[in-house]
C-alpha cells in the first residue's frame, strides 16, 4: 500500500528504548509500517518523533477549564490522551455533569478517557447533592469511552469491607475494566488489603519507600507533577524497573498549563531529575497506554493510532508538530481545530442565611485552646495546638500567629450545614473564598475576621461560584466559574489572568503561598490526612471522625 504521508528522521522507540534514524508511514489514522524506501510522500524533520503523550490521570475541573479549552491549551503542547476523572463536576451536578463532559469532549480531537468517579460523596463525613451507588456506577460503565473505574478515595472502606464502595469495584472487575486507586501512607496489611479488594494504582505517593512497597506489591505507580502536588522526583530514586511508573499532572492551575506547559513539562522534570529521555517518555506513553490496556496507543508501530508528536530536542521537549489520527491538529504552539461552543452554567450557589458570627465558633471565657490545621505543603496536613482570644463570646483569628478561621458551608440548599475551624499557614489579613473545595465542593471560606469571611461568601452566591478575594470590607478580585462553580467558559489566557490577579492581591496582603487557592480547595478533602474540615465540622481523617476544634477554654 501507498502510505498517506511518511514522516522520516529520529524515530524513539519505546518498545526498546532506542533512537532509530528511519521512516514511518501513515494510512489513514493508524501507522501502517517502518523502515526505509517507503512509497508515499516523505516529509524530512528536524528533532525526534515520540509517541502522542498521555496523562494517565487528571481531573480537568481543576484547570477551570472546559474541556474543548482545555484541550486547545494542552493538544499544541503535545499531549494526544488524557485519563479524566470527573468527579468534581459529578459531585456537583451528578450524572448531568458526566454527560457535559462527554459531550464537551466529543467536540475535540483530543483523547479523553474518562473514569467513572466512585467516591461521590467522597467520604460519608463529607456533604454531596448527589450520590453515586453501584447501580449508577454500572450505568456508566457502559457509556462509550469509559475505560474503567476512577480513584477509589475510600480507602478505609475498602480495608473494612463496606459492601458500598466493594459493589463498585465489582461492576468495573467484572467488566474486565480497571480500577484506580488512592492510598495516602497505606502500608502492610491495610495496603493488602486494598490491593486485594481490586484497587490496582496510586497516585498518591509521597515518600521513596511508598512508592516502592506499592510496586512490590504489584501497583501502578503514578507519580505527579502537577499544581498542587510536587512528587515526581521520587522517580529517580526508584531503584527498580519502572516499567508500572506512570508521571501524571492530577491537577494542573490554567496558569501552569499555560506557563510551564502540561506533559511536556513533566518531561522535562523527570530529565532535570536525572531520568534517560527516552525511559521519561515511556511513562508518558507506552507505560499508560499498557496500565489501561488500550493495544493500539502508546508507542510508534505498524497498526498503531498515529498519535505523535515531533518535539526539537529530548531536553526541552517543545512540540512542533502534532497528530492524532494521523491528521496535524497543532502546529509550533499554536491549536489547528476551532470550536463553536455556547457559555455553559451548570450548579448553584444557594447559602444559608449567613451573620458573622455565623462564620465564627462561640465560647465562653477569655481565651481558648484549639486544634488547628497546618499546612505543609503538600495534600497531606499536620495539627497543632493554639491559644487564641476569646472576645464577645467568640473566639478570635491570631494573624500574628498565623492562626486564622476557616469555614466550609454546605452550597447546594439541601443542609444548610456549617462546618468551622483554624488554620495555619496563608499568612495573610482579609479573607479568600472558593466554591473549588474537593470533593464536594461546598463553599469553602479563610480570613482573619469573619466580616470579610462574609463578603466573601456573599459574592461567590452572587456570581454562581468561582474564587474572590476580600480585604477591608473591599473586593479585590473575583474570578467567576459558572460551570459547577469549578470551570470558566473563557480560554486558557483569560483564566489565567484572573488567577494571576488574585495571587497578586494575596500576595499584597502578606501572603506567602505559590497558590492559597489551590492550597484551600484540598483543606474540605476529608480522605487525605491528617485533618480536614467539611460542612459537618472538624474530620480527624485516620480515625474517620468528627472532632471538635475546641479543646479548652480559660
Amino acid at each position: 500500500m501507498k502510505a498517506d504521508i511518511i514522516l522520516r528522521g529520529k524515530i524513539v522507540n519505546v518498545y526498546t528504548g532506542e533512537i532509530l534514524e528511519e521512516s514511518v508511514a501513515i494510512k489513514g489514522d493508524r501507522i501502517y509500517c517502518m523502515g526505509e524506501n517507503l512509497p508515499g510522500d516523505i516529509l524530512e524533520f528536524d528533532g525526534y518523533l515520540l509517541p502522542g503523550l498521555m496523562d494517565g490521570h487528571i481531573h480537568i475541573e481543576s484547570s477551570k477549564l472546559r474541556p474543548v479549552e482545555f484541550a486547545k491549551a494542552v493538544v499544541p503542547r503535545g499531549t494526544t490522551s488524557v485519563f479524566a476523572d470527573p468527579h468534581e463536576i459529578v459531585n456537583v451536578a451528578g450524572k448531568s455533569g458526566f454527560a457535559f463532559m462527554i459531550e464537551d469532549a466529543s467536540k475535540v480531537p483530543l483523547r479523553f478517557h474518562f473514569l467513572v468517579p466512585s467516591c461521590v460523596p467522597a467520604s460519608p463525613l463529607d456533604e454531596s447533592p448527589f450520590n453515586i451507588g453501584p447501580d449508577d456506577v454500572a450505568d456508566l460503565l457502559e457509556v462509550e469511552d469509559v475505560v474503567g473505574l476512577a480513584e477509589v478515595m475510600d480507602f478505609p472502606g475498602v480495608v473494612r469491607g463496606d459492601p458500598n464502595i466493594l459493589s463498585k469495584i465489582k461492576e468495573a472487575l467484572k467488566r474486565g475494566k480497571p480500577v484506580d486507586g488512592h492510598a495516602p501512607l497505606l502500608t502492610g496489611q491495610e495496603l493488602c488489603e486494598y490491593i486485594y479488594r481490586g484497587a490496582e494504582s496510586d497516585h498518591e505517593c509521597t515518600r521513596v519507600e511508598e512508592a516502592l512497597e506499592k510496586l512490590r506489591k504489584g501497583m501502578y505507580v503514578m507519580l505527579r507533577e502537577g499544581t498542587a502536588s510536587k512528587d515526581l522526583w521520587i522517580v529517580s530514586k526508584l531503584n527498580v524497573d519502572r516499567r508500572r511508573v506512570l508521571l501524571v499532572s492530577d491537577d494542573r492551575s490554567a496558569t501552569d498549563l499555560l506557563k510551564l506547559g502540561h506533559i511536556d513539562h513533566l518531561l522535562r522534570r523527570a530529565v532535570e531529575e536525572g531520568l534517560d529521555p527516552v525511559e521519561a517518555v515511556q511513562m508518558v506513553t507506552l507505560n499508560v497506554a499498557e496500565r489501561f490496556g488500550l493495544k493500539d496507543l502508546g508507542g510508534i508501530a505498524p497498526g498503531k493510532k498515529a498519535d505523535l508528536v515531533i518535539v526539537r530536542d529530548l531536553k526541552r521537549f517543545e512540540a512542533t508538530k502534532v497528530f492524532i489520527d494521523g491528521d496535524v491538529v497543532a502546529s509550533n504552539g499554536k491549536p489547528l481545530f476551532s470550536v463553536e461552543t455556547e457559555n455553559v452554567a451548570l450548579g448553584v450557589v444557594k447559602l444559608p442565611p449567613l451573620t458573622p458570627e455565623d462564620l465564627s465558633i462561640r465560647a465562653r471565657g477569655s481565651s481558648a485552646r484549639v486544634k488547628v490545621i497546618e499546612l505543609t505543603g503538600s495534600l497531606l496536613t499536620e495539627e497543632s495546638e493554639e491559644w487564641l482570644p476569646v472576645t464577645n463570646g467568640f473566639i478570635r483569628a491570631n494573624p500574628e500567629a498565623d492562626v486564622l478561621q476557616i469555614a466550609v458551608i454546605e452550597r447546594y440548599g439541601k443542609t444548610g450545614n456549617l462546618g468551622k475551624g483554624f488554620v495555619r499557614g496563608f499568612g495573610f489579613e482579609g479573607a479568600i473564598a472558593s466554591t473549588v473545595a474537593h470533593d464536594s465542593h461546598n463553599l469553602i471560606v479563610v480570613g482573619s475576621n469573619a466580616r470579610d469571611m462574609l463578603l466573601a461568601c456573599i459574592k461567590l452566591q452572587e456570581v454562581g461560584g468561582g474564587q474572590v478575594i476580600v480585604s477591608k470590607g473591599r473586593i479585590l478580585g473575583v474570578l467567576p466559574l459558572p460551570i459547577g462553580g469549578l470551570m470558566s467558559n473563557s480560554p486558557v489566557r483569560e483564566v489565567s489572568e484572573r488567577e494571576t490577579a488574585l495571587i497578586r492581591a494575596y500576595r499584597e496582603l502578606g501572603g506567602k503561598l505559590e497558590d492559597p487557592f489551590i492550597a484551600l480547595s484540598f483543606l474540605a478533602l476529608p480522605v487525605i490526612p491528617k485533618l480536614k474540615l467539611t460542612p459537618r465540622g472538624l474530620v480527624d481523617v485516620l480515625k474517620q471522625e468528627v472532632i471538635s476544634p475546641v479543646l479548652e477554654v480559660l
